[in-house]
Protein backbone atom coordinates (compact mmCIF):
# COMPACT_ATOMS: atom_id res chain seq x y z
CA UNK A 1 0.00 0.00 0.00
CA UNK A 2 1.35 3.15 -1.20
CA UNK A 3 1.25 6.67 0.63
CA UNK A 4 -0.95 9.27 -0.26
CA UNK A 5 1.22 12.93 -0.90
CA UNK A 6 -1.04 13.89 2.29
CA UNK A 7 0.88 11.15 3.91
CA UNK A 8 3.92 11.04 2.88
CA UNK A 9 7.21 11.85 4.67
CA UNK A 10 9.01 14.91 3.52
CA UNK A 11 12.76 14.62 2.11
CA UNK A 12 14.16 16.50 4.66
CA UNK A 13 13.05 18.07 7.84
CA UNK A 14 10.82 21.16 7.97
CA UNK A 15 10.69 23.90 10.35
CA UNK A 16 8.47 27.11 10.52
CA UNK A 17 10.17 30.74 10.82
CA UNK A 18 9.82 32.43 13.87
CA UNK A 19 9.21 35.42 11.76
CA UNK A 20 6.93 35.10 8.91
CA UNK A 21 5.76 32.00 10.09
CA UNK A 22 6.75 29.96 6.80
CA UNK A 23 7.46 26.44 6.54
CA UNK A 24 10.93 25.84 5.02
CA UNK A 25 13.82 23.12 5.13
CA UNK A 26 15.26 23.15 8.00
CA UNK A 27 18.92 23.87 6.20
CA UNK A 28 17.35 26.99 5.13
CA UNK A 29 16.64 28.17 8.41
CA UNK A 30 19.03 29.07 11.10
CA UNK A 31 18.84 27.82 14.30
CA UNK A 32 18.65 30.10 17.70
CA UNK A 33 19.15 29.27 21.29
CA UNK A 34 19.50 31.26 24.65
CA UNK A 35 22.44 30.88 26.75
CA UNK A 36 22.18 32.38 29.97
CA UNK A 37 25.66 33.34 32.21
CA UNK A 38 23.38 34.26 34.96
CA UNK A 39 23.23 37.97 34.51
CA UNK A 40 22.02 37.94 30.66
CA UNK A 41 20.39 35.93 28.48
CA UNK A 42 21.30 35.91 25.10
CA UNK A 43 20.02 34.64 21.98
CA UNK A 44 23.09 33.45 19.75
CA UNK A 45 22.97 31.32 16.50
CA UNK A 46 23.32 27.48 16.81
CA UNK A 47 25.05 27.00 13.56
CA UNK A 48 26.21 23.34 14.59
CA UNK A 49 22.34 22.83 15.63
CA UNK A 50 23.62 20.77 18.58
CA UNK A 51 23.49 23.18 21.29
CA UNK A 52 21.07 21.94 24.30
CA UNK A 53 18.12 22.91 24.99
CA UNK A 54 15.01 24.94 23.36
CA UNK A 55 15.82 26.12 19.79
CA UNK A 56 13.77 28.21 17.20
CA UNK A 57 14.46 28.54 13.75
CA UNK A 58 14.46 31.54 11.47
CA UNK A 59 15.20 32.57 8.07
CA UNK A 60 18.32 34.36 7.83
CA UNK A 61 16.75 37.77 6.46
CA UNK A 62 16.64 41.12 7.52
CA UNK A 63 12.71 40.80 7.16
CA UNK A 64 12.13 37.87 8.95
CA UNK A 65 14.25 39.16 11.76
CA UNK A 66 12.71 42.24 12.19
CA UNK A 67 9.23 40.78 12.12
CA UNK A 68 10.50 38.28 15.07
CA UNK A 69 12.04 41.47 16.49
CA UNK A 70 8.95 43.93 16.08
CA UNK A 71 6.34 40.89 17.67
CA UNK A 72 8.99 40.18 20.41
CA UNK A 73 8.58 36.06 19.62
CA UNK A 74 12.00 34.83 20.78
CA UNK A 75 11.27 35.23 24.08
CA UNK A 76 7.87 33.19 23.34
CA UNK A 77 9.51 30.69 21.16
CA UNK A 78 12.99 30.26 23.61
CA UNK A 79 10.66 29.82 27.11
CA UNK A 80 12.99 32.91 27.89
CA UNK A 81 11.50 35.29 30.92
CA UNK A 82 12.68 39.07 30.84
CA UNK A 83 15.08 40.68 28.60
CA UNK A 84 17.12 38.82 26.05
CA UNK A 85 19.90 40.65 24.01
CA UNK A 86 20.05 39.79 20.35
CA UNK A 87 23.05 40.91 19.05
CA UNK A 88 24.62 37.80 17.94
CA UNK A 89 21.79 36.86 15.70
CA UNK A 90 21.10 40.45 14.32
CA UNK A 91 25.22 39.96 13.51
CA UNK A 92 24.64 37.24 11.84
CA UNK A 93 21.77 38.18 9.66
CA UNK A 94 22.68 41.65 8.86
CA UNK A 95 26.36 40.68 7.94
CA UNK A 96 26.64 41.32 3.62
CA UNK A 97 26.97 37.96 1.78
CA UNK A 98 29.19 37.56 -0.59
CA UNK A 99 28.98 39.34 -3.91
CA UNK A 100 25.25 40.31 -2.92
CA UNK A 101 24.81 36.50 -3.61
CA UNK A 102 21.64 34.86 -1.74
CA UNK A 103 23.38 33.94 1.79
CA UNK A 104 24.32 30.06 0.93
CA UNK A 105 25.25 27.09 3.00
CA UNK A 106 28.82 28.87 3.57
CA UNK A 107 27.03 30.91 6.29
CA UNK A 108 26.95 28.23 8.15
CA UNK A 109 30.29 27.37 8.37
CA UNK A 110 32.25 27.20 12.06
CA UNK A 111 35.48 28.06 10.73
CA UNK A 112 36.27 31.24 10.01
Amino acid sequence: MSQTAATARPAHPVRTCVGCRQRAVKTDLVRVVVVDDGTTQTVVPDLRGAAPGRGAYLHPTVQCLERAMQHKVFGRALRAPGTIDLAGVVALVRRPSPAGAAVNQERWSTSS
